[in-house]
């Protein structure tokens, strides 16, 4: 078996943190499919006596998920503090950061409304949802001024 069983063989990944990183992406996809499958449930399934305990304990899991991957996401940039310059760490955050809103706002908006040209409804404007992919694109372009105050 070679030395780098188990390791990244880049050396300054953290397997640990891509791990966590991945399980609450798994617990997310979970909770997010689960609309598919349980059409006749309720909205607030934490709120209703007759939900299984699976359903509710994964429910009630998710609700971890979005802070923990937050988290992750300002662990990662401070670990890459180490090997970057705050104006190149900067640059890479707000880019990142740019590209998470540019997500929330084309694709996903896209992907709930299917009305990438606006909808009828609302007087052909496009219906843009500010949920969580926004807020972590909008922190990390925050992270990456304040990078230049430091």
């Amino acid at each position: 078996m070679s030395e780098l069983a188990g390791k990244d063989a880049r050396t300054y990944r953290l397997s640990s943190i891509d791990f966590l990183r991945g399980l609450v992406i798994v617990v997310m996809a979970i909770d997010h499919v689960r609309d598919f499958f349980l059409s006749g449930a309720t909205l607030n399934t934490l709120g209703d006596p007759d939900t299984s305990l699976g359903v509710y304990v994964t429910r009630w899991i998710t609700h971890f998920c979005a802070p923990v991957f937050i988290f992750l996401a300002g662990t990662s940039a401070g670990l890459r503090a180490a090997r970057k310059t705050p104006g190149d760490l900067g640059l890479f955050l707000f880019k990142r950061g740019m590209w998470l809103i540019f997500v929330e706002v084309v694709v996903i908006s896209t992907a709930w409304t299917f009305a990438p040209m606006g909808m009828a409804q609302i007087g052909g404007a496009t219906l843009v949802g500010l949920q969580v992919i926004w807020a972590i694109g909008v922190s990390m372009a925050m992270l990456a001024f304040a990078q230049l105050l430091g």
